[in-house]
């Protein structure tokens, strides 16, 4: 929802892409036609399978349907059923990595994966940018990925990023990222950020204009920890994360505390190697939304620009946290 509206303030935004745009808005409305058909497939095959069990096991006969029902995947890894299907890495330095995650926006051309699993960087970056714009700013950005974000940040004008990852692949991706866009007020370093915020030369001691946390905090064991230290670095916090909904995590209530002893109401994701994708844990604390509001405005912060979304793993909420 607002995707089409999105692309569309993009396309006003940055000309130099409004051909590859319009693509874009077709391919979406394509998309969602077929994701729709994929979804009735994919519930229709779950439907006939449980039928199927019921009858066998109350040992009623019933005469074979007429309509053939097929296996589909509910994302098939094909070109028509993307949003990118013009992106192309081949003859790149990114072609060194055979799959990449999110897609990258350059001089009217896209690089990176045809089919991301993350939403597109720029709808986002231009949100966040028109409640507070990166120009001019030194941003600081725990868990870069694959460098979307970051690009996106430096493109909007931004006088440094630094970026911070400790997903090995993900932190050789952002440096290949870096080299190839020549992102000159780009850096990145490896490693837990929270360790680094009190060890690394380039952040120890140092105030940024913002700092960007996205996609981090619900790979946590202690996502307390890390806004705490972030409210050392800077007065302006952007947040996007997922939380507890009541669908996800599947595990009991729980609590954590924070430096000062305040309480916080969460549940502890336990990951499985099918479910691990990135942090450096084996499991992570989520909390619900009000504990993660809390939890900066327990830091001197007042919450802004709050927004709330569906992923595919349950509920996630983005704001900035101003002081």
């Amino acid at each position: 929802q607002g995707a089409i509206s999105e692309l569309f303030r993009l396309y006003v935004k940055n000309s130099e892409n409004a051909e590859a745009l319009d693509s874009d808005v077709i391919q979406l409305k394509q998309y969602n036609y077929e994701l729709e058909s994929l979804a009735l497939s994919k519930l229709e095959i779950k439907l006939r399978r449980k039928f199927t069990k019921l009858k066998d096991k109350l040992g009623i006969a019933v005469s074979k349907p007429q309509v053939e029902y097929k296996e589909v995947e509910f994302m098939p890894f094909e070109d028509k059923f993307s949003r990118f299907a013009n992106v192309n890495t081949e003859g790149t330095p990114l072609a060194a990595f055979p799959k990449w995650v999110t897609v990258f926006h350059h001089e009217g051309k896209r690089y990176g994966s045809k089919t991301p699993s993350v939403s597109d960087a720029v709808p986002k970056i231009i949100s966040i940018d028109t409640a507070f714009p990166f120009k001019d700013k030194t941003v600081i950005e725990f868990g870069s990925f694959e460098g979307a974000n970051t690009k996106q940040i430096a493109d909007h004008g931004a006088k440094s990023v630094l970026g911070v990852e400790a997903n090995p692949e993900f932190y050789a991706k952002s440096l290949v990222v870096k080299e190839f866009f020549d992102l000159d007020n780009v850096d990145f370093i490896f490693g837990n950020c929270v360790e680094l915020i009190d060890s690394h030369k380039k952040i120890q001691n140092k105030k940024f204009d913002l700092c960007f946390i996205a996609g981090i905090l619900y790979h946590m064991e202690d996502p307390l920890e890390l806004i705490e230290k972030a409210s050392e670095l800077s007065d302006n916090v952007y947040v996007w994360t997922q939380v507890v909904d009541e669908n996800f995590p599947k595990n009991e209530w729980s609590e954590i505390k924070d430096s000062k002893g305040n309480t916080y109401k969460g549940k502890r994701n336990v990951y499985t190697e099918e479910q691990k994708w990135g942090g450096i844990s084996t499991g992570a604390m989520w909390l619900k939304p009000e504990e993660m509001k809390k939890a900066f405005t327990n830091q001197g912060y007042t919450i802004n620009h709050y927004n709330e979304e569906r992923t595919g793993t349950g509920l996630a909420i983005w704001f900035l946290a101003q002081r």
